[in-house]
C-alpha cells in the first residue's frame, strides 16, 4: 500500500520554510561579500560558523512567523470548517510579514557596512533625525541603489508569496483531504510540527538563542 501524503498543512509550512530559509541564507551572502572589508574568505572556520548561527537565528524568526499559520490550518483541518476565512487570512498574513522581513533584511546590508552592527532597536534613535537618514541615501548612489532594490523584492516577493500560497491552501482540494485524512493523523502532526516549531523558536538545544551567542 502507498504512503499516505502528509496533510496540506505540513507540506505547505515545511515547504515555506525551507524557501524562507534559502531566500535570507542568499541575503546573508550578498551582506557578507558587500560587507566584507576584512576580505575575510568565505570557507574560513570563523566565516561559516557565523553562517550557522545565522541560520539558526533565521530559524528562530521564520518559526515564530510560522507558529500562528500552524495553530490556525489545524484549526481549519481538524475541524473541517467549510468556508476558507482561515486559509484567506493565512495568505494575507504571509504575503505581508515576508516581504516587510525582506525589505529588514536587505536595508540592514548597507546599515551593517556603515555601523558594523546589525539593525535593532537602537536604529529607531535614526528616526529623529530623519534628515540625515535620507541624506545617507539620497547622497550614496550604492545606498540608494539598494534602497531600490528592497522596494522592488518587497513587491515582487509580497506579488509572488500571494499567489504561491493562495494556489496552494485556498485553490485546494480540502474536501477531498477531509474525507481521507482522519483527526487523529490532523493531531498528530500538528503535535510533531508544534514540537519542531517550539526548537525552531530556540534556535539551539541547550539553551534558547540570545544576542550573546551571535558575538
Amino acid at each position: 500500500m502507498p504512503m499516505s501524503k502528509p496533510p496540506i498543512l505540513v507540506r505547505f509550512l515545511v515547504r515555506i520554510y525551507i524557501y524562507s530559509l534559502l531566500i535570507f541564507g542568499l541575503l546573508r551572502f550578498w551582506l557578507f561579500y558587500y560587507a566584507n572589508t576584512e576580505r575575510l574568505a568565505f570557507f574560513d572556520k570563523t566565516v561559516l560558523k557565523s553562517f550557522l548561527i545565522g541560520v539558526q537565528f533565521d530559524s528562530v524568526i521564520i518559526a515564530y512567523i510560522l507558529l500562528l499559520p500552524l495553530i490556525l490550518l489545524f484549526i481549519q483541518s481538524f475541524f473541517q470548517i467549510p468556508q476558507k476565512y482561515i486559509q484567506k487570512f493565512v495568505v494575507l498574513y504571509l504575503s505581508i510579514v515576508f516581504p516587510v522581513l525582506i525589505f529588514i533584511t536587505i536595508a540592514d546590508i548597507p546599515y551593517f557596512k556603515f555601523f558594523r552592527n546589525r539593525l535593532s532597536e537602537a536604529s529607531f534613535q535614526w528616526f529623529g533625525s530623519l534628515d540625515i537618514v535620507v541624506n545617507m541615501i539620497i547622497g550614496n548612489t550604492i545606498n540608494l541603489f539598494v534602497l531600490i532594490v528592497a522596494l522592488i523584492a518587497v513587491f515582487l516577493s509580497g506579488l509572488y508569496i500571494y499567489k504561491f500560497t493562495r494556489n496552494k491552501i485556498i485553490n485546494y482540494d480540502w474536501d477531498a483531504e477531509y474525507k481521507s485524512t482522519t483527526k487523529v493523523k490532523y493531531t498528530l502532526y500538528f503535535v510533531l510540527l508544534a514540537a519542531f516549531c517550539v526548537m525552531g523558536m530556540r534556535g539551539t538545544i541547550s539553551h534558547p538563542i540570545r544576542q550573546g551567542d551571535a558575538f
